[in-house]
């Protein structure tokens, strides 16, 4: 069982996408999955992919969130009876951790990141650090990720496992695609792929990229990706 807050088609992102590939993934090795999604669902729902789906769908009242999804994830574990419950940040941990000691399964969160480096004193001492120390196996996207729970938490031991993706097949030769992009041998190609959000530091990247064509005048960068910062990058 997945728990995650966000999920394809409502939102692509790379959790969303990461959590889709690991879902498919374990469906075809012939596992059960369901992943609940925290949020409302999507207009005309998603396609089905193997693995059982479901939406939490907007809470009933303020000041209730972490409430509602205990309970909502709680009777989803009872109907679907997993073995493991895994929380696809380190909020859904703290939700898989406490309806898996309910349910009698193990628990792991998958810290990704936003949630601990956007975390004040106070939450990270409380909900992050509950979250990553009462799963009983604490995972993080990067080593950074780690060291920064340890760091703001107090919580060590995270083992580092990055995100998994499904690439697109075929998938053309390095020279193929270098030829189809009009790039020679002697270009060197810097490809940022993530959404044009605030926090996720490209202003900071086209800051400093000047220096790094000063010091490598045959550097190029991609950037990939959409977001509500576009127009202002």
């Amino acid at each position: 069982m997945l728990i995650v807050n966000e999920f394809p088609p409502q939102k692509v992102a790379g959790t969303a996408m990461a959590t889709r590939a690991l879902a498919r993934a374990l469906t075809a090795r012939g596992h059960r999955v369901l992943v609940v999604v925290t949020t409302d669902p999507p207009p005309g729902g998603a396609p089905e992919e193997g693995y059982r789906l479901c939406w939490m769908g907007e809470r009933p009242w303020r000041g209730v969130g972490t409430s509602w999804r205990i309970w909502h994830a709680w009777r989803a574990a009872r109907a679907f009876a997993p073995h493991l419950i895994q929380g696809q940040a380190v909020s859904c941990g703290l939700v898989a951790a406490l309806v898996g000691r309910m349910v009698g399964v193990p628990s792991i969160t998958y810290a990704q990141g936003y949630d601990v480096f956007e975390a004040g004193r106070l939450q990270a001492r409380s909900e992050i650090r509950l979250g990553c120390a009462l799963a009983d196996r604490l995972l993080a996207v990067t080593r950074q990720l780690a060291d920064a729970i340890e760091e703001k938490c107090g919580v060590a031991g995270a083992e580092v496992v990055p995100h998994g993706f499904e690439l697109p097949q075929p998938l053309p030769d390095r020279e193929a695609a270098r030829r189809r992009l009009g790039l020679d041998d002697t270009e060197r190609l810097v490809l940022a792929v993530g959404r044009l959000e605030r926090f996720k530091g490209h202003d900071l990247l086209l800051d400093g990229w000047p220096e790094v064509v000063r010091r490598h005048p045959r550097a190029l960068l991609q950037i990939a990706g959409g977001g509500g910062r576009l127009q202002a990058l």
